[in-house]
């Protein structure tokens, strides 16, 4: 590169640095977004800290399909996932399934019959037709509806844009 070309670039770029000056008091603004995060994330802490049951230990799910109906104007979300899986152990005799108890489950089907469930403390316990040994598979199908609360640093949200409704996800629905 010659001397010319060289000088005009260093001078061209000095420009641009002149204009990328730090606030004055940076210092105080990183602060603040500092604070803010870390309040953000203890709210979120418990959200994060989800212990699996002894029961979701003996069974895995192979897939999860959702069928899911929002309605952004009165923030109400209708949900049908069929969940497949088998069992680890003999013997298998319920499924206990995550749903936040801010979620109301409407009904709950094993091939093609509904079965009885409970719902509290964040799990849907689902009893089994047959207990399932070893390598068994099974599908449940989960109706249920409500306004999903946030999890996990604000993963969810209904909000506005332009006046108009709009749901905004990080993928995790």
């Amino acid at each position: 590169m010659s001397f010319k070309a060289t000088l005009f670039a260093v001078m061209f770029l000095g420009v641009f640095t002149l204009f990328a000056q730090i606030p004055p008091n940076i210092s105080q603004i990183r602060q603040q977004i500092r604070e803010f995060e870390k309040q953000r994330f203890q709210q979120q802490l418990p959200l994060l800290h989800k212990v699996t049951t002894p029961n979701q230990n003996q069974f895995d799910i192979t897939s999860y399909r959702l069928n899911l109906d929002l309605y952004p104007t009165t923030e109400i979300l209708y949900g049908e996932v069929t969940i497949s899986g088998f069992s680890r152990v003999n013997g298998l005799d319920h499924l206990e399934i995550d749903l936040f108890d801010n979620m109301s489950v409407d009904s709950v089907f094993q091939d093609g019959q509904m079965v009885t469930h409970t719902h509290g403390g964040n799990i849907i316990n689902i009893p089994l037709l047959t207990p399932l040994n070893q390598g068994e598979t099974f599908s449940v199908i989960v109706f249920y509806h409500g306004n999903p609360q946030s999890g996990g640093l604000g993963t969810w949200g209904w909000d506005y844009h332009q006046g108009q409704p709009i749901i905004w996800t990080l993928s995790e629905p």
